[in-house]
């Protein structure tokens, strides 16, 4: 018994579906050795690339937290408030607004650069969690024991706000500031800190320009020109940019960051003061933060001491690092 219908020859069968086309990831990786704040400077690099990434990276930023903000905004005003009202008395809608912006960072790298994002994270292309929560460990010890010390010296008493609505203010902080430190680091540290660090064919000269750049933004980025408070967070995106450097990547800046926000909170809580952010600081208190340089200063060191027992990398060692973090569940 013949078959009803003919076998279909081999030159009229259906075509064989095309070649997926894999992302050569390889050729936008910088050389075997190369540090965070230079990485960016590889096969794909070209003139121009580090200035279109800061203001990519800015432009991006603001859209989103101004997006996400409006809203708040806009209700504010019509029912007679003020923004610096909404600043003081809901925080949280700061907080929110920044920490949107932090997937983006990573896409911003990827349009403009062409690196995955994964690399924004660290030289081992994850984030890696360990060196993220022994860094707010140390900062959260020390800057604890420095306010506890200080409002004994002071004599400041605990009157904490119990009210539900302070309670509840202050958990829903607590939740979004890692997210709104990250996306700060991210965007200072991550994008700006190398898109300037990677424009000069000389390291040392891009180091230097990469630390003045991202922390003068980082200090402008608060929103207050006194002097006081410029030198205030000058000084500290100087240190969290060492501290990214020196660690080859954001996790340790992100830790510090984020437990000392949530301290800074924490502590406005507790003692009843306003958590404002720095556009409200007036001229007689901007010299006033200026003590805090000095356990961050203690913190950065510890954490660098503990980061040389570790034996993680700061260098690039290869995309076979990054698959291999991939592989072991890292983030």
């Amino acid at each position: 018994m013949t078959d009803r219908f003919p076998p279909i020859p081999a030159s009229q069968s259906a075509p064989s579906p095309p070649e997926r086309l894999v992302f050569d990831e390889n050729a936008s990786l910088p050389a075997e050795g190369a540090d965070y704040v230079r990485f960016l400077r590889g096969p794909r690099w070209r003139k121009g690339k580090g200035l279109l990434g800061i203001v990519v990276g800015l432009a991006v930023f603001f859209l989103v937290v101004n997006v996400v903000s409006s809203p708040f905004i806009i209700g504010v005003l019509l029912t007679g408030g003020s923004v610096e009202t909404l600043e003081v008395d809901a925080p949280v809608v700061t907080l929110v607004s920044i920490a949107a912006s932090l997937p983006m960072m990573l896409l911003v790298q990827r349009w403009v650069f062409g690196v995955q994002g994964r690399w924004l994270h660290s030289v081992a292309g994850r984030f890696r969690w360990r060196l993220a929560l022994g860094a707010a460990l140390v900062m959260t010890i020390v800057l604890a024991i420095s306010m506890v010390v200080t409002a004994a010296v002071e004599g400041t008493p605990l009157a904490p706000d119990l009210s539900v609505m302070s309670i509840l203010m202050v958990v829903a902080a607590l939740a979004v500031i890692p997210f709104q430190a990250a996306a700060e680091e991210y965007l200072v540290r991550g994008i700006i800190a190398r898109s300037a660090g990677a424009g000069a064919r000389r390291p040392w000269v891009g180091l230097a320009v990469s630390v003045l750049m991202s922390s003068l933004v980082f200090a402008l980025l608060h929103g207050n020109l006194l002097p006081g408070l410029m030198i205030y967070y000058t000084l500290f995106g100087a240190f969290l940019w060492w501290l990214t450097w020196r660690t080859g990547g954001l996790e340790a800046a992100v830790g510090v960051h984020a437990a000392f926000n949530i301290l800074v909170f924490l502590q406005g809580f507790l003692f009843a003061q306003p958590v404002g952010l720095s556009t409200t600081v007036t001229a007689a208190e901007q010299f006033s933060a200026l003590w805090v340089v000095i356990p961050l200063a203690v913190a950065v060191l510890v954490i660098l001491w503990w980061f040389r027992r570790t034996g993680m990398r700061r260098t690039f060692a290869g995309v076979e690092s990054g698959l291999a973090g991939a592989v072991d569940g890292s983030a």
